[in-house]
């Protein structure tokens, strides 16, 4: 079993952080959106049913079988490069039925467009590493739950499962996650037996 490595400062240091900018777009959402939408009283933020890390981003599984098991009608792929990437963007829409929108965001931009999606959008929130999911968080995001579907391998990661490498870092900031309250889970599939990780992520490890 790997041995985190997490402090009680970068924990608090993150949570503070969550809870700051969640505030501020809080706040901003009761300022802005009655003077820019014309049905005012009515606007309220949409739903982020799940994060699902996947370094091939949209393919069948994810856009079809997901989805559904989800009710998401909305994909959101946040990734720096892809989000630049329009030729890239429109071959992973090709995976993507006709009923299911998608949208692609650099992290800066997903965290000031999600709070402004509307709330008959339920989403299934994409990225390719825990980082960019981090970020987001730190950026006033509220993800309910993350599913760890495919993190590909680097120098000095470990396997973990078929698909899933992990170093000391990941498994730290795994750590602060599960630390917030987010549920978090490993499965490819979602009829697949859900491997929930604990604080101490010691039933991931198969």
């Amino acid at each position: 079993m790997f041995i985190l490595d997490t402090t009680v400062a970068k924990k608090n240091k993150l949570l503070t952080s969550v809870l700051f900018q969640f505030c501020y777009n809080l706040v901003a959402l009761c300022i802005l959106i009655p003077q820019g939408n014309a049905k005012g009283k009515n606007w309220r933020m949409s739903t982020i049913k799940m994060a699902h890390i996947d370094d091939h981003f949209i393919h069948g599984q994810v856009a079809t079988r997901w989805c559904e098991a989800l009710e998401a009608n909305l994909i959101v792929v946040v990734n720096d490069e892809l989000a630049l990437n329009k030729m890239r963007q429109g071959l992973l829409d090709m995976a993507v039925p006709d009923k299911i929108n998608s949208r692609y965001y650099s992290v800066e931009k997903a965290i000031k467009q999600i709070p402004l999606i509307k709330e008959d959008k339920q989403i299934l929130l994409i990225t390719a590493t825990l980082n960019d999911i981090n970020q987001l968080l730190e950026g006033g995001i509220v993800i309910p739950r993350i599913n760890l579907g495919s993190i590909a391998f680097e120098h000095g990661k470990r396997h973990m499962t078929n698909a899933i490498y992990l170093d000391e870092h990941d498994f730290s900031i795994l750590e602060s996650f599960v630390q917030l309250g987010i549920a978090i889970d490993s499965k490819t599939h979602p009829e697949d037996e859900r491997q929930v990780l604990t604080s101490k992520l010691d039933h991931f490890i198969n």
